[in-house]
């Protein structure tokens, strides 16, 4: 005779999880039915506060790391994204690996030919995903079996808060936020994956790919395990089967499983990236120690609730002056600071003590849960135990506000199921009556430590003052939900979301800079000077600010002005690349060529990895004429990008007035693959005709037959005023090659359209 099947015990619910016994014999809430079509208004609720999102550009990071990233323009470098750094830019010091994320818009950029449109509704789609996996998971951690139940209506609530808070509005609406989106699926799914692999253990494997996903998305997927074990203890997932078998140690293996294939390939990846180094422009924690840097986070903690009831706060940008650290210097600040880390770690040691004390079928479990997912996650990325790029962003809080939906839904369902007795509906009180029969009449085993044989909470409608209570909460969220429609706007361009953001953090100092570039970008010198200006009152050693100042002034003819612009970028940041660059560039122009080859020589040793000092020391050569100088400049550049047309264009420049044959072949052929126009071809073909003529014996005919090709091609794309250049090209070729005849026709043309111009003539009277 087989043994029965094991009881799963589920303490969050206090119920046999699936046993689907309630009044009536009803089941569960299911997947499909009213609750999912109250889902549906949540999800339509969700589409109105968004409308228009998808008619948003790239904008802020999205720009660099879509728009002007290569490698996802298409799936021929997929392998190199997962061979290379997220930014992996010259001069970003990270890293960060997030290659399924990077892979995500390759795959998208070609079928959408790099419409932002596509990309944003991907992401208001990974949004609703989201949402319905939360929601599944509040229904599952609540226990609702009936939509219109307390748990049934707090799960829905916990949902539409998280849909449409517009605190998670930069996650959604950035394009870039869509590794938020990818870690929240992968964390949702694995949490519901192992709850449902307790009674089919086929999918543990799905657990292990989903744990990978999220940390080839995004960091914060290092935080599964932890998820994993607040799961246990806060009674979503089993401790314990009936038996009394351990059920945590697999969900740890498998998901433990994927992140170490995961670990893998970013050590691969990453294993020759520097550290990098934080500054305090970027983080204002940066130089503090670990006191002071505690006792800030934990100020800044408070803030992300703030910003709840303020959203009007909400911003691209809270950096440096709009955010500042407080020394610790006082006792008062250190005791203040060594109070916070007790009261955060009493509060995890009383999340479990209740747990362990029998108190989830009061419905403190989900709470405590819900708490620890919150805190936890949020400290992680939060500066606490160890630094990051940033000190306070938006984005930051779309994973821990998973937890704070939970919180408040289990705070709604205690609130509504707690109403005083006359309040409760006749249908409620009967419905209790028989859940306690049911629950005696089943005897359910106490594993865990935890009493089953307490009813769970009532499940039938609530009165007309819960339903007053949660409609008032409802209301306050759509409320709200309005402030997410106008982050849209905001987003909508560079230009409209930093005005934005100094309206809302005017002591920014980022914010300002980025606002005035926005505008300089416009065409809006003048306001943009403005800005600029305002970002190096209040923190005057951010180079960007100095640097676009600079470049203000000097396309405005200011050149007196943006010199003393580069001087004072020299002194606040006296290593910046573009103090070289700067300084170089104003010199080469007065015509002192010495001082900006000193200068340029200075820079490119100290900046080594920079194209823009290598691709000027070429220009310095060629303005001086000393060629291998600009040759030496050129080809630095080149290893640097080998696909600048710029540098290409510059090498052949510099190969042609050495006499370098070779390399000016090299060079012209190279930029006329990138650049197939009459020109680089030209210069192709003038090349092949000086290295035949110097050398006959290197392949002779071989380059003549070649060059006659090439200007041929190029005269028949030639604009009419430059006509002249590649005749005279053609000229010479068909002469070399004793083709006089033919050369003949090409002079008389030349002679006929340019009489000014006696060597035409000369050379067809010899040819005669």
């Amino acid at each position: 005779m087989s043994s029965p099947p094991e009881t799963i015990i589920h303490p969050a619910s206090g119920v046999p999880d699936g046993s689907g016994s309630h009044a009536g014999g009803r089941t569960a809430l299911p997947w499909v039915g009213r609750g999912t079509l109250w889902l549906v208004l949540v999800f339509l609720v969700t589409f109105v506060a968004y409308f228009g999102v998808w008619q948003n550009g790239f904008v802020y990071d999205s720009a660099t790391l879509v728009e002007g990233n290569e490698r996802v323009h298409g799936l021929d470098r997929l392998g190199e994204i997962f061979q290379t750094e997220y930014w992996n830019l010259s001069g970003v010091e990270s890293r960060l690996y997030r290659p399924v994320t990077l892979a995500s818009y390759a795959l998208q950029w070609g079928p959408s030919a790099g419409d932002p449109g596509p990309f944003h509704w991907t992401n208001l789609l990974l949004h609703l995903l989201v949402v319905a996996l939360l929601w599944r998971l509040l229904v599952l951690a609540l226990g609702a079996k009936t939509t219109g139940s307390p748990a049934g209506l707090s799960a829905l609530f916990g949902a539409t808060f998280f849909a449409l808070t517009p605190v998670h509005s930069e996650a959604v609406i950035t394009v870039v936020g869509r590794a938020d989106l990818f870690v929240a699926v992968a964390l949702l799914s694995v949490l519901l994956v192992l709850r449902a692999a307790e009674r089919n253990a086929r999918l543990y494997p799905v657990a292990l790919v989903l744990s990978g996903f999220a940390v080839l998305s995004k960091e914060s997927g290092f935080l599964v395990p932890a998820w994993v074990l607040a799961a246990h203890v806060g009674g979503f997932l089993r401790g314990r089967t009936s038996s009394g078998r351990v059920a945590w140690l697999p969900n740890l293996a498998w998901t433990g499983g994927g992140l170490a294939l995961a670990w893998a390939l970013r050590f691969q990846a990453l294993r020759d990236v520097a550290s990098p180094v934080v500054y305090v422009d970027d983080n204002v924690l940066a130089e503090s120690g670990f006191l002071e840097r505690v006792f800030n986070a934990s100020r800044f903690f408070w803030r992300y609730l703030e910003l709840h009831l303020r959203p009007d706060k909400l911003s691209a940008d809270h950096g440096l002056r709009a955010l500042e650290a407080i020394e610790t210097g006082a006792p008062a600040n250190v005791l203040a600071a060594l109070a916070l880390i007790a009261i955060g770690t009493w509060l995890m040691w009383r999340a479990v003590r209740r747990v362990q004390l029998n108190e989830s079928k009061s419905g403190c479990a989900p709470l405590w849960l819900g708490a620890a997912l919150y805190v936890g996650t949020l400290v992680a990325s939060g500066n606490f135990f160890f630094l990051i790029g940033t000190t306070f962003g938006e984005r930051l809080t779309y994973l821990p506000h998973i937890g704070l939906a939970l919180v408040l839904g289990a705070t709604m369902r205690l609130l509504l199921a707690r109403l005083p007795k006359q309040d409760r509906t006749v249908t409620q009180d009967r419905t209790v009556k028989q859940d306690r029969t049911a629950n005696r009449d089943r005897e359910l085993p106490d594993t865990d430590g935890l009493s089953r044989n307490e009813p769970p909470m009532p499940a039938g409608r609530v009165s007309a003052v819960g339903l007053a209570v949660f409609a008032l909460a409802v209301l306050l969220v759509l409320v709200s939900a309005n402030a997410t429609r106008a982050r849209v706007e905001d987003w909508r361009s560079e230009e409209t979301l930093f005005a934005a953001a100094v309206r809302a953090q005017p002591q920014s100092f980022r914010a300002w800079a980025l606002h005035g570039n926005a505008l300089l970008q416009s065409g809006d010198v003048d306001s943009s000077r403005t800005a600029l200006s305002r970002s190096t009152e209040l923190f005057d050693r951010y180079p960007q600010a100095w640097v676009d100042l600079v470049a203000l002034e000097y396309n405005a003819g200011n050149f007196e002005v943006a010199a003393d612009h580069a001087s004072r970028l020299r002194e606040v940041v006296p290593n910046h690349v573009y103090g070289y660059l700067a300084t170089a560039a104003f010199a080469m122009r007065q015509g002192d060529l010495q001082r900006a080859r000193a200068e340029i020589e200075l820079g490119c040793e100290r900046h080594p990895t920079s194209f823009q000092l290598a691709e000027l020391a070429g220009q310095i050569g060629l303005q001086s004429q000393d060629w291998e100088f600009a040759q030496q400049g050129f080809l630095a550049a080149l290893e640097l990008a080998p696909r600048s047309r710029t540098s290409w264009r510059g090498l052949a420049a510099a190969s042609l007035g050495s006499g370098d044959w070779d390399e000016a072949v090299r060079a012209y052929s190279s930029w006329a693959d990138f650049e197939p126009s009459w020109e680089p071809v030209n210069g192709w073909a003038w090349s092949l005709y000086q290295r035949a003529s110097r050398d006959p014996e290197a392949a002779r005919d071989r380059d003549l037959e070649r060059a006659e090709e090439l200007s041929r091609g190029a005269l028949q794309a030639v604009p009419e005023g430059y006509w002249r250049y590649v005749a005279e090209t053609l000229s010479h070729v068909l002469e070399a090659q004793g083709k006089n005849a033919e050369a003949r026709e090409v002079l008389e043309e030349l002679v006929r359209r340019h009489p000014e111009e006696t060597s035409f003539g000369d050379r067809l009277r010899r040819l005669e």
